[in-house]
Parts: structure tokens; C-alpha cells; sequence
């Protein structure tokens, strides 16, 4: 297989992922981003937006169900029903709507988009549907094969807020890996 060559691989196409990646293209650096699912990340696809959508239309039928019988404003509905598939579709569609934007903006700014998974081999090369060797590497994701050979583990600084008291444990420094000679 042939190595192909990038100056920064973005690994994920979440929130951090696709605006890390969008920022580096801007700035002229040549990008590669690897997604092995939908861009957008969790929060986009099955996350914040699609339940804040959920939520919505659940608001939306209890306000419908409020009038039912008496209404101080003088609005009465026979009766509230809900089509749960429609409203899936609906939530689908605006879905569909944002993650389509973010494709379009990583192509509009010239960021190369390879849809798969990726496994880092060293600091500076990753293995997914092809194998490319960067100069940076970036995987701004919180899913990450914790036995990557090419992360440091530091321990948790004591930078954080005095009421946050988490457990002790070692933590990846996950912003860029360096590897040994290119």
C-alpha cells in the first residue's frame, strides 16, 4: 500500500475534530481528516441535537395536550396525538441537514475527508483505509485506544478547579503525538 503524506491528520470529525481541522486549512496548512462514522461526532448524530429535537416535539405535544378541555386563552384541541415515526423523521432530517453543512465546510476550506478508522502505528504514521505519514498528528476525540504506543501518559495535573476532585489516574495528553525521525 502506498504512504501517502499530509502535514496534519485530524483523527474523528467531531466538534473538535472538524473545527481543528477547518482552522488549519484556513491557515494554509494541508489536512487530512479520517471519520469512521458520521461527521459531527456523538453530540451531532445521537447526542445533544437529535434529543434536544426529541425534547422539542415532546414540548410541543404537551403544550397540544394542555389545551385540551378548559384554556384560559380560549384555545381548545379535541384531542393530542403524536406520529412517533414522523417525528423521527423530522429529527432525522435536521440531522441530516447539519452534518451535510459540516461536510460542506470541510470541503469548502480544502480538507481532504477519508471516511474509516484509523490506528496509529507511531507518532507520526496512521494506518486507516490508507496509510499516511504526517508531520502532526491530532486526535482531539475522547474515544481512543488507550494501548496507542505513540501517547504519552502523563498523571493528571493539579490545573483544575479546587471542587473538582476526580480520582487519580493516569491520563493521555491527546492534543499531538511526536514520533522519532521522519
Amino acid at each position: 500500500m502506498q504512504i501517502q503524506q499530509t502535514t496534519l491528520l485530524i483523527i474523528g470529525g467531531g466538534p473538535g475534530g472538524y473545527v481543528a481541522a477547518i482552522r488549519a486549512a484556513q491557515l494554509g496548512i494541508a489536512t487530512t481528516l479520517v471519520e469512521g462514522e458520521s461527521l459531527g461526532g456523538t453530540c451531532l448524530n445521537i447526542g445533544c441535537i437529535p434529543s434536544k429535537a426529541m425534547i422539542h416535539a415532546a414540548e410541543a405535544y404537551h403544550q397540544a395536550h394542555r389545551f385540551m378541555g378548559d384554556s384560559t386563552l380560549g384555545i381548545h384541541v379535541q384531542s393530542a396525538s403524536i406520529d412517533v415515526a414522523q417525528t423521527v423523521r423530522w429529527k432525522d432530517g435536521i440531522v441530516a441537514r447539519l452534518t451535510g453543512g459540516v461536510g460542506a465546510l470541510l470541503k469548502k476550506h480544502g480538507v481532504k475527508v477519508i471516511k474509516g478508522w484509523a490506528h496509529i502505528v507511531d507518532g507520526k504514521t496512521v494506518d486507516s483505509p490508507y496509510v499516511f505519514r504526517a508531520s502532526i498528528c491530532c486526535w482531539p476525540a475522547a474515544r481512543l485506544n488507550w494501548d496507542c504506543p505513540a501517547c504519552r501518559l502523563e498523571e493528571e495535573s493539579s490545573h483544575r478547579p479546587r471542587h473538582f476532585h476526580p480520582p487519580r489516574f493516569r491520563k493521555i495528553w491527546w492534543w499531538w503525538a511526536r514520533g522519532t525521525s521522519a
